[in-house]
């Protein structure tokens, strides 16, 4: 890892995203860093923030849960 997170790297990521490879990226990650949380949204594309106001409300919601932690 690289040493300098103090808590563990959060992914979110959307299982419709077709605009990279986030199957080997996710993998990647979790090679390079001690700690990874993934969430994946299921239905979402690359661009969360630009989803639906549903998918959005997933999205901010996990962000949210890892900000309080």
């Amino acid at each position: 890892g690289y040493g300098l997170l103090s808590r563990p790297l959060l992914i979110i990521q959307g299982t419709e995203d077709i605009i990279v490879d986030w199957r080997y990226n996710l993998r990647f990650l979790e090679s390079k860093f001690a700690e990874v949380r993934t969430q994946l949204i299921a239905k979402a594309n690359h661009q969360l923030a630009n989803e639906s106001p549903a998918l959005r409300a997933e999205l901010f919601s996990c962000l949210r849960s890892y900000l309080d932690q």
